[in-house]
Protein backbone atom coordinates (compact mmCIF):
# COMPACT_ATOMS: atom_id res chain seq x y z
CA UNK A 1 0.00 0.00 0.00
CA UNK A 2 3.26 2.54 0.32
CA UNK A 3 2.62 2.84 -3.51
CA UNK A 4 -0.62 4.95 -2.93
CA UNK A 5 0.54 7.06 -0.63
CA UNK A 6 1.27 9.53 -2.89
CA UNK A 7 -2.19 10.32 -3.06
CA UNK A 8 -1.80 11.47 0.62
CA UNK A 9 0.57 13.94 -0.89
CA UNK A 10 -1.48 15.55 -3.33
CA UNK A 11 -3.57 18.54 -2.77
CA UNK A 12 -5.36 19.52 -5.75
CA UNK A 13 -6.24 16.76 -7.67
CA UNK A 14 -8.93 17.26 -9.95
CA UNK A 15 -9.70 13.86 -11.46
CA UNK A 16 -9.17 10.72 -10.32
CA UNK A 17 -9.38 7.20 -11.84
CA UNK A 18 -7.97 4.03 -10.15
CA UNK A 19 -8.61 0.72 -11.43
CA UNK A 20 -8.79 -3.18 -10.91
CA UNK A 21 -7.34 -2.62 -7.29
CA UNK A 22 -9.01 -6.52 -6.78
CA UNK A 23 -10.75 -6.72 -3.03
CA UNK A 24 -8.12 -4.50 -1.16
CA UNK A 25 -9.77 -1.68 0.19
CA UNK A 26 -8.58 1.81 1.65
CA UNK A 27 -6.95 3.08 -1.77
CA UNK A 28 -9.60 5.84 -1.62
CA UNK A 29 -8.77 6.75 2.03
CA UNK A 30 -5.30 7.62 1.41
CA UNK A 31 -6.89 10.41 -0.51
CA UNK A 32 -5.74 14.25 0.92
CA UNK A 33 -8.28 16.13 2.57
CA UNK A 34 -7.23 19.55 0.97
CA UNK A 35 -8.68 17.31 -2.04
CA UNK A 36 -12.19 17.45 -0.55
CA UNK A 37 -12.45 21.32 -2.28
CA UNK A 38 -10.68 20.32 -5.65
CA UNK A 39 -11.54 16.82 -7.13
CA UNK A 40 -14.41 16.95 -9.35
CA UNK A 41 -14.60 13.53 -10.93
CA UNK A 42 -13.97 10.39 -9.73
CA UNK A 43 -13.84 7.47 -11.48
CA UNK A 44 -13.34 3.73 -9.38
CA UNK A 45 -13.41 -0.14 -11.02
CA UNK A 46 -13.16 -3.35 -10.53
CA UNK A 47 -12.20 -2.58 -6.09
CA UNK A 48 -13.50 -3.21 -3.08
CA UNK A 49 -14.66 -0.08 -0.83
CA UNK A 50 -15.08 -0.35 3.02
CA UNK A 51 -16.26 2.00 5.49
CA UNK A 52 -12.65 4.18 5.17
CA UNK A 53 -12.93 4.61 1.29
CA UNK A 54 -16.95 5.43 1.60
CA UNK A 55 -16.06 8.51 4.37
CA UNK A 56 -13.42 9.67 2.10
CA UNK A 57 -15.34 9.86 -1.23
CA UNK A 58 -18.22 11.70 0.88
CA UNK A 59 -16.30 14.55 2.08
CA UNK A 60 -15.82 15.01 -1.52
CA UNK A 61 -17.64 18.78 -1.26
CA UNK A 62 -17.86 19.74 -5.15
CA UNK A 63 -17.58 16.77 -6.92
CA UNK A 64 -19.74 16.48 -10.50
CA UNK A 65 -18.79 13.13 -11.84
CA UNK A 66 -18.61 9.90 -10.16
CA UNK A 67 -18.11 6.28 -11.88
CA UNK A 68 -18.17 3.14 -9.87
CA UNK A 69 -18.19 -0.26 -11.53
CA UNK A 70 -17.85 -3.61 -10.54
CA UNK A 71 -17.23 -2.72 -7.15
CA UNK A 72 -18.62 -4.41 -3.61
CA UNK A 73 -19.38 -2.61 -0.92
CA UNK A 74 -17.73 -4.06 2.79
CA UNK A 75 -20.32 -4.03 5.52
CA UNK A 76 -21.63 -1.03 3.40
CA UNK A 77 -24.88 -0.44 1.39
CA UNK A 78 -25.18 1.66 -1.40
CA UNK A 79 -28.00 3.66 0.86
CA UNK A 80 -25.49 4.44 3.88
CA UNK A 81 -22.92 5.46 1.11
CA UNK A 82 -25.46 8.15 -0.36
CA UNK A 83 -26.75 9.25 3.06
CA UNK A 84 -22.46 9.87 3.63
CA UNK A 85 -22.30 12.10 0.83
CA UNK A 86 -21.55 15.61 1.25
CA UNK A 87 -21.56 16.74 -2.58
CA UNK A 88 -25.13 15.97 -3.26
CA UNK A 89 -24.89 19.67 -4.22
CA UNK A 90 -22.65 19.39 -7.08
CA UNK A 91 -23.17 16.06 -8.70
CA UNK A 92 -24.20 15.96 -12.42
CA UNK A 93 -23.39 13.00 -13.22
CA UNK A 94 -23.39 9.58 -11.68
CA UNK A 95 -22.42 6.31 -13.28
CA UNK A 96 -23.08 3.42 -10.81
CA UNK A 97 -22.84 -0.21 -11.52
CA UNK A 98 -22.35 -2.20 -8.51
CA UNK A 99 -23.05 -5.52 -7.26
CA UNK A 100 -25.66 -5.05 -4.56
CA UNK A 101 -27.91 -2.08 -5.40
CA UNK A 102 -31.90 -2.15 -4.32
CA UNK A 103 -35.00 -0.59 -6.10
CA UNK A 104 -35.16 1.46 -2.82
CA UNK A 105 -31.77 3.33 -3.46
CA UNK A 106 -33.17 5.04 -6.42
CA UNK A 107 -35.41 6.79 -3.89
CA UNK A 108 -32.27 7.95 -2.59
CA UNK A 109 -31.04 9.84 -5.39
CA UNK A 110 -33.66 12.77 -4.88
CA UNK A 111 -31.10 14.14 -2.52
CA UNK A 112 -28.67 14.93 -5.53
CA UNK A 113 -30.91 18.30 -6.86
CA UNK A 114 -28.03 18.90 -9.94
CA UNK A 115 -27.90 15.44 -11.24
CA UNK A 116 -28.21 15.20 -14.55
CA UNK A 117 -27.15 12.21 -16.25
CA UNK A 118 -27.90 8.79 -14.50
CA UNK A 119 -26.23 5.31 -15.80
CA UNK A 120 -26.76 2.23 -13.64
CA UNK A 121 -27.16 -1.89 -14.05
CA UNK A 122 -30.60 -2.79 -14.62
CA UNK A 123 -30.45 -6.67 -14.12
CA UNK A 124 -31.63 -6.49 -10.73
CA UNK A 125 -34.65 -4.04 -10.80
CA UNK A 126 -38.15 -4.83 -11.76
CA UNK A 127 -37.84 -1.87 -14.75
CA UNK A 128 -41.37 -1.37 -15.05
CA UNK A 129 -41.17 -0.95 -11.01
CA UNK A 130 -38.77 1.96 -11.44
CA UNK A 131 -40.00 4.14 -13.82
CA UNK A 132 -41.83 6.58 -12.01
CA UNK A 133 -39.04 6.94 -9.51
CA UNK A 134 -36.87 8.30 -12.38
CA UNK A 135 -39.19 10.08 -13.49
CA UNK A 136 -39.45 12.22 -9.88
CA UNK A 137 -35.60 12.67 -10.37
CA UNK A 138 -34.10 15.80 -11.55
CA UNK A 139 -32.41 13.59 -14.38
CA UNK A 140 -32.57 14.54 -18.02
CA UNK A 141 -30.55 11.44 -19.59
CA UNK A 142 -30.19 7.28 -19.18
CA UNK A 143 -27.09 6.36 -20.17
CA UNK A 144 -25.76 2.32 -20.54
CA UNK A 145 -28.92 0.74 -19.71
CA UNK A 146 -28.46 -2.61 -19.91
CA UNK A 147 -31.27 -5.24 -18.68
CA UNK A 148 -32.04 -9.31 -19.22
CA UNK A 149 -35.57 -8.92 -19.48
CA UNK A 150 -35.91 -7.46 -23.22
CA UNK A 151 -39.66 -7.14 -24.19
CA UNK A 152 -39.99 -4.83 -20.63
CA UNK A 153 -36.87 -3.21 -21.18
CA UNK A 154 -38.37 -1.72 -24.41
CA UNK A 155 -41.56 -0.79 -22.96
CA UNK A 156 -39.11 0.43 -19.86
CA UNK A 157 -37.01 2.84 -22.66
CA UNK A 158 -40.33 4.34 -24.90
CA UNK A 159 -42.31 5.26 -21.37
CA UNK A 160 -39.48 7.42 -20.71
CA UNK A 161 -38.46 8.68 -23.97
CA UNK A 162 -42.64 9.60 -24.08
CA UNK A 163 -41.59 11.34 -20.91
CA UNK A 164 -39.20 13.52 -22.21
CA UNK A 165 -36.28 11.42 -20.74
CA UNK A 166 -33.54 10.85 -23.23
CA UNK A 167 -32.29 7.11 -23.23
CA UNK A 168 -28.66 6.42 -24.85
Amino acid sequence: MHKWNILSRLDSLEYLSISSCNSRTGYLSKLNSKCSLSLKRLSYRYGTIDFNDINKIGELKVLEELKIYGCKFLNYTFKDFINSCKFFKSLKNLKFWVLDMKNDDLLNLKRFRKLKKLSFRFTEFELLNIKNCLLSLSISQLQNLASNDVRNYKIFCRYLRESNLEVK
